[in-house]
């Protein structure tokens, strides 16, 4: 599978031919950020114009809980607990699934984050996720994070490494 600015190619298996995926075809924009295969099998593709999932050749336009403008996301991450969390120029989502559907909750600089914009996501063997932005590197207890969504915190209070 290779993505870049004119949408994403992918090879089914026992095929030896590309076959390519672009906006024609369902995408949110032909320039694609990132894709991810989560736990289940499904593709989370991120694009300039939002994030859609194909599963079985069919893609569907996810909506993550952000209002106003499409935000532009960069990049995705599934957590050791089955959580994606998404990063991009409004911050970082996290999606939860649950029996009634997904549970959205976004984190930005109001919630406490270095900055808005988060360009990669990796989660550490001690329960802390590590975001990076142009201003420099956060990390964040992942406990901390379901309290702030909970209310149970009133502020996240991430590590900070910046110049």
């Amino acid at each position: 599978m290779t993505a870049g600015p004119e949408g994403f190619n992918h090879r089914q298996r026992g095929q030896e031919r590309f076959t390519a995926v672009t906006r024609k075809d369902g995408l949110p924009s032909d320039v694609v950020a990132f894709i991810v295969e989560d736990s289940r099998g499904t593709l989370w593709v991120g694009t300039k114009n939002g994030v859609c999932t194909v599963v079985n050749g069919s893609i569907t336009i996810q909506h993550l809980g952000t209002e106003g403008k499409t935000p532009q996301f960069f990049c995705a991450y599934e957590d050791k607990h089955g959580v994606l969390w998404f990063g991009g120029d409004r911050g970082l989502v996290r999606r939860r699934e649950n029996k009634t559907g997904p549970l959205l909750f976004t984190y930005n600089m109001q919630s406490g984050l270095m900055e808005n914009m988060v360009y990669s996501i990796h989660e550490d063997d001690r329960g802390y996720l590590w975001t990076s932005g142009p201003n420099g590197i956060s990390r964040l207890e992942i406990r901390q994070l379901e309290q702030f969504a909970r209310g149970s915190v009133s502020r996240l209070t991430p590590d900070r490494y910046h110049d």
